[in-house]
This record gives structure tokens, sequence and C-alpha cells, in this order.
């Protein structure tokens, strides 16, 4: 079995190659599903976690707590 990479730039055909790939038969893996699940997952946890921190940092309206800045 061989694995193949299809990479590009925006608007390289990516999505035209791997439609036609699929309807030659062969699975195609879509990388950016797989991240927008894991993100869907993992995001709303993660972006709490990083706001608080990033409060915790924040002193006054233009001081930064840089040494708890460092650690996160």
């Amino acid at each position: 079995m061989r694995m193949v990479g299809l990479t590009g730039g925006i608007a390289s055909g990516k999505s035209t190659v791997s439609r036609q790939l699929q309807a030659q038969g062969i699975p195609v893996i879509d990388a950016d599903k797989v991240a927008q699940v894991g993100l869907s997952f993992f995001l709303p946890s993660f972006l709490s976690s990083f706001l608080l921190s990033l409060s915790l940092t924040l002193q006054g309206k233009e001081n930064l707590r840089f040494k708890l800045l460092a650690g996160i």
C-alpha cells in the first residue's frame, strides 16, 4: 500500500484532486476535517484555560505581569 500526501497553496486544486481520487475509489483522509473534529472537542476547554491564565497576567489596563505570563 502506498500513502501519498497532497499539499499546495490556497486555490491550488487540492480539493479537486481529492474528489477525483475518491471518485476512483482511492481512500482519502482530509487532515482539515480531522483537525476540526479535534479542535471542536478540545478548543472550548483550552480557550477557557488560556483566557483565565491570561487574565491572571493582566494588571491594570496596559501592564502585564511578565513572570506569570512567562509561566503559561
